[in-house]
């Protein structure tokens, strides 16, 4: 069951009269289609292997993607348990509510609202015990230019570093910031997870930043040539 405090997260908009049995319904609406266009897809998964390797010796996991390419993040690993920022909006509140009912735990906030708070947060789940995910160049950009959040938390726990990249035999780009990707239903889908980034200690953010780039933009590739055959 779905708790106020962690998916609505202002008490002034919570006591708004029907304010939240509003945003349920829309929240689950949008998480029923979600799961609508995700059953009509065919996934091929490639190097799904490397969920295991990267968990070796206990290591907790920080799967990191373009924000473009989130939703099939959520239709790969949903119902995992997985954490995922969510921004702390009245549209945040929408998402948090879907992302429960895919079976992920939204974080509220983001690298530009709550971000500080945000990202100890995760470093907590981690530290808990659960993986987390983190779109590195969201929630608005540059395109393909990853931010401090995965280098941060992952300094911070020890965590690997999950690549993803997707590829799609037909797609909607959306006239946004990232071009969000929407596969068109009945499409296949490549689902690349790249091998895990260990990350050394001496390792500075922005050479971070780079390796995370290159093995996202790796995997996007593998993605697209599975797809062209």
């Amino acid at each position: 069951m779905l708790n106020n405090n962690t998916i609505f997260i202002k008490p002034e908009i919570i006591n708004e009269r029907n304010y939240v049995p509003k945003t349920r319904i829309k929240g689950q609406v949008a998480c029923f289609l979600i799961r609508l266009l995700f059953n009509s897809l065919t996934v091929e998964k490639i190097g799904w292997e490397n969920n295991l390797l990267a968990r070796k010796g206990n290591r907790r996991v920080i799967y990191v993607l373009w924000h473009a390419s989130h939703l099939m993040a959520l239709a790969c690993y949903r119902n995992h348990g997985i954490a995922v920022l969510t921004s702390r909006s009245r549209d945040g509140d929408i998402v948090a509510t879907a992302m429960a009912g895919l079976g992920f735990d939204a974080i509220r906030g983001s690298s530009t609202r709550g971000g500080v708070r945000a990202l100890m947060e995760l470093s907590q789940h981690i530290k808990n015990g659960v993986d987390v995910a983190l779109t590195v160049d969201g929630p608005l950009g540059p395109k393909h230019k990853a931010k401090s959040g995965a280098f941060f938390v992952a300094k911070r726990t020890g965590a690997a570093l999950l690549p993803l990249g997707f590829a799609y035999s037909n797609v909607h780009r959306l006239n946004s910031w990232d071009r969000f990707e929407i596969p068109f239903p009945f499409s296949r889908v490549a689902a690349v997870t790249g091998d895990p980034i260990f990350l050394d200690e001496k390792i500075s953010e922005t050479d971070s930043a780079l390796l995370i780039e290159k093995k996202i933009f790796e995997c996007e590739r593998l993605a697209a040539e599975r797809i062209s055959k």
